[in-house]
């Protein structure tokens, strides 16, 4: 589900390599502050009402109110992630990566990747409270396993 209101729940952990940048817009929208951001691949341009081909981007630092295409949304790339009121984040997943429900740019919609989902967003490295809180990797999108 689409934000409708700033998302306070969350936090950029300090010293854990995080960067912020900037990035074009996709068209005219709302920009809530810790929306979940992600860009279309075939134009390079960030907006919150994501497809299933879309990648992850980043966090909405601030709320921006967009007029059109080619305005500025700021937001952090990398960097640990702390966010609660999640459902999605339990103790028995734990080291996957994590990804937004399609059609979501709400953190409350963070599920485990699959089928259905936007490109990963990063690793879930901790679970402070299962079903409620926890700790992503943002720089982490992808697992290297061992078979």
């Amino acid at each position: 589900m689409a934000l409708t209101a700033d998302f306070h729940s969350w936090r950029m952990v300090p010293g854990t390599g995080e960067l912020s940048l900037q990035g074009s817009v996709t068209g005219a929208d709302t920009f809530y502050k810790g929306a979940l951001l992600n860009i279309t691949p075939a134009t390079g341009t960030v907006e919150v009402a994501n497809a299933d081909a879309d990648q992850f981007w980043g966090i909405n630092e601030a709320q921006l109110v967009a007029a059109g295409a080619a305005e500025l949304v700021t937001g952090w790339v990398r960097g640990v992630y702390w966010v609660t009121g999640v459902a999605g984040l339990t103790t028995v997943v734990t080291g996957l990566t994590v990804a937004a429900t399609a059609a979501s740019d709400d953190p409350a919609d963070i599920v485990i990747s699959a089928g259905g989902t936007v490109g990963a967003m990063g690793t879930l490295l901790h679970v402070e409270v299962s079903g409620a809180s926890g700790y992503i990797d943002l720089t982490q999108r992808s697992l290297i396993i061992n078979a």
